[in-house]
C-alpha cells in the first residue's frame, strides 16, 4: 500500500492544545535496522503490540508494508538497531475524515514536536492546509524535508540549525513550564545558555510578583535559588560571554541577592520558633525585624533600577548580544561536558585536602561545589545521559 501524509513542525506550545483535548498518549518506541536512499526497515513497539515496517520512496507519498510481529522478534532485532532508538508520546485523533498524529519526542530528540496527517488520495494531499486551531501551532511544513524523517532523525538527530531558525523565535512566547522541556540535544552553546538563562530570568520575575502579592517565605527562597542558578551558569560559562556585559550582569545579580540575605536568615530562624497562634500575643522582636526587611525587599523589587535591569537582561538574551561569536558554532554537549568535568575535579581536590586535616573552609567549598554540580546536572542530564 502507499502512505500519503504531510508532516509539520509544531511549536512546543502544542502541549496546550493537547491538554484541552483530553487525549491519552500512546508510548511509542521504534528503531531501524536498514536505512538507505531506497528503503528503511523499522521496528516499533506501540502499547503492547509490535510491528515491522518497510518503507520505500521519499517525500509525502511512499510505499509502505507493515506486519505485526512477536515481542521476541522485536527484542531480537533491537540488538541490531542502527542510530538512535526513538521514543515519543503519540496523540491520535480524527478530524474531518482525516487521521492526525501529534508526536512529542523524548531522549536525545527531546524538544521536537510534530504533526502528521494521513490522506486517502493525492488530491486531498495536494490541497490540504492545517485547520484551525492547529494552524496556530505550525512552524513549518516538513513533508519534503528529508532531515526530519524518522529514519534520518535516528541517524543524525535534530538538524543543527533547527533551534535557531525554527524554535528560538518562539521561545519568547513560552511560559516557564514549557521552557523546562525546551533544551534539545544539538544546540549551540550560545543558544543553550540563552534558553537556560531566559528561563531562570522569567522564574525570578515570577517569584518577584508572588513576593509582592503574598510575601511568603518560600517565594523569597525560590527567588534567591533562581538568582543563584543564574550566577552559577554565568560564572561556569564565563568564557562564553562578552566580558563587560558578563561582569555587569553577574554583579547586579549578586547585589540583588545580597539585599535579601538578612530577610532569608530571619525566615529560617523564625521557622524554628513556636507558632504564634493567638492574635493577642505581642509580636516577637524578630517579627518586627522581618517586617522591616520585607519592606526593604518590596522597595527594591518595585524600583526602576530592578525593572530596567531585567528588561535589558531579557532583551540581551533575546538578541544574543551577550554571547561571544565562537559560541554560536560550539556544541553545548561538548561545552557542558568540559564544565562538569572541571567542576568535578575541583570538588575532588577540595575533598582530598579535607582528608588530610579538618578545615571548615574546605567543607564549605565542597558543599558549594556540590550545589553547583546539582544545578548544572538538572539542566544537562537529558543531553549527556543516553536514552538507549
Amino acid at each position: 500500500m502507499h502512505e500519503i501524509e504531510r508532516k509539520y513542525l509544531a511549536k512546543p506550545t502544542i502541549k496546550a492544545f493537547l491538554a484541552k483535548q483530553s487525549l491519552a498518549p500512546k508510548k511509542l518506541v521504534q528503531f531501524y535496522t536498514v536505512i538507505n536512499k531506497e528503503k528503511s526497515v523499522r521496528y516499533r513497539k506501540l502499547g503492547s503490540k509490535y510491528y515491522k515496517t518497510v518503507k520505500k520512496g521519499s517525500g509525502g507519498i511512499r510505499e509502505e508494508r507493515e506486519i505485526e510481529i512477536s515481542k521476541k522478534q522485536y527484542k531480537k532485532m533491537k540488538k541490531k538497531h542502527i542510530g538512535k532508538i526513538i521514543r515519543k508520546d503519540r496523540y491520535t485523533f480524527d478530524k474531518n475524515g482525516l487521521h492526525y498524529d501529534i508526536d512529542l519526542y523524548h531522549g536525545e530528540l527531546a524538544g521536537l514536536h510534530t504533526i502528521e496527517v494521513e490522506f486517502p488520495d493525492q488530491t486531498s494531499f495536494q490541497s490540504f492546509q492545517l485547520p484551525d486551531p492547529l494552524q496556530a501551532y505550525e512552524l513549518a511544513d516538513l513533508t519534503l524535508d528529508e532531515r526530519y524523517k524518522n529514519k534520518n532523525l535516528a541517524l543524525q538527530g535534530i538538524p543543527s540549525e533547527h533551534f535557531t531558525t525554527q524554535m528560538l523565535p518562539t521561545m519568547y512566547e513560552m511560559d516557564i513550564e514549557t521552557l523546562e522541556h525546551f533544551l534539545v540535544g544539538n544546540l549551540s552553546t550560545a543558544d543553550a545558555l540563552r534558553v537556560i538563562l531566559y528561563k531562570f530570568a522569567l522564574t525570578i520575575l515570577h517569584y518577584e510578583a508572588l513576593i509582592l502579592q503574598h510575601d511568603e517565605p518560600e517565594d523569597l527562597h525560590q527567588f534567591r535559588v533562581n538568582l543563584r542558578r543564574s550566577r552559577v551558569f554565568l560564572k561556569s560559562f564565563s568564557a562564553c560571554f562578552d566580558p563587560a556585559a558578563y561582569s555587569d550582569i553577574y554583579q547586579t545579580l549578586c547585589d540583588i541577592a545580597a539585599q535579601t540575605n538578612h530577610a532569608r536568615d530571619l525566615d529560617v530562624i523564625a521557622a524554628q520558633l513556636p507558632d504564634q497562634k493567638s492574635k493577642s500575643t505581642p509580636a516577637l522582636p524578630i517579627e518586627q525585624e522581618r517586617e522591616g526587611e520585607r519592606e526593604k525587599i518590596r522597595a527594591m523589587l518595585q524600583s526602576q533600577h530592578f525593572r530596567d535591569f531585567f528588561n535589558d537582561y531579557l532583551a540581551a538574551l533575546r538578541s544574543g548580544a551577550l554571547m561571544r561569536a565562537e559560541t554560536h558554532t560550539r556544541a553545548i554537549k561538548t561545552e557542558a561536558s568540559a564544565v562538569l568535568t572541571a567542576l568535578h575535579r575541583k570538588i575532588c581536590k577540595h575533598i582530598n585536602k579535607e582528608d588530610k586535616h579538618f578545615d571548615p573552609k574546605q567543607i564549605h567549598k565542597i558543599r558549594i561545589g556540590f550545589k553547583k554540580l546539582r544545578y548544572l546536572l538538572e539542566e544537562f542530564e537529558g543531553l549527556l545521559v543516553k536514552n538507549g
